[in-house]
C-alpha cells in the first residue's frame, strides 16, 4: 500500500469545502529511505485514523510546493486546506505522532491561535 497522492492545489480547494476536512500529508521525496520508512509506519494509522485523510505530496527541486517544510520526510496536518501543524523528519516509531493526532481530533489544538509550527520529539 502506498499513500495517494495529493496537490497543492487540491488541499487549497478544501478551503471553500463546508464539511470539516481533516488531512495528513506526508512530504516524500523519491529515494529518500528515510520517506520509504516512515511512509510505511504512516500507512498504519491510516485504519486506526479513519477521520483523517492521509496523503503525500511528492517534492523534488522543480515540484517545491509553497506549503512544503525545510525537511523531507515531513507530515503537515491541514484543517480544511489550513495548515494546522507540522511534524518535521521521522521518528523511530508513531508513538510521539499519535498524541499530536489524538490532541488535534479531540480539539485541544486551537489552529486559529497557532503561530508557527508545534514540535514533538521522540
Amino acid at each position: 500500500m502506498s499513500l495517494p497522492v495529493i496537490t497543492e492545489k487540491e488541499l487549497k480547494d478544501k478551503r471553500h469545502v463546508e464539511i470539516t476536512s481533516r488531512d495528513l500529508v506526508m512530504f516524500y521525496s523519491i529515494g529518500c529511505s528515510f520517506c520509504n520508512s516512515w511512509e510505511e509506519q504512516v500507512e498504519q494509522l491510516v485504519s486506526k485514523y479513519p477521520q483523517i485523510n492521509f496523503f503525500k505530496i511528492v517534492v523534488t527541486d522543480v515540484t517545491l510546493p509553497i506549503c512544503a517544510p525545510p525537511v523531507v520526510p515531513s507530515l503537515v496536518a491541514f484543517e480544511n486546506g489550513y495548515r494546522a501543524w507540522e511534524a518535521l523528519g521521522s521518528l523511530q516509531n508513531t508513538g510521539p505522532l499519535e498524541v499530536m493526532i489524538n490532541e488535534w481530533l479531540a480539539n485541544l489544538i486551537n489552529i486559529k491561535n497557532v503561530s508557527g509550527s508545534q514540535f514533538i520529539s521522540p
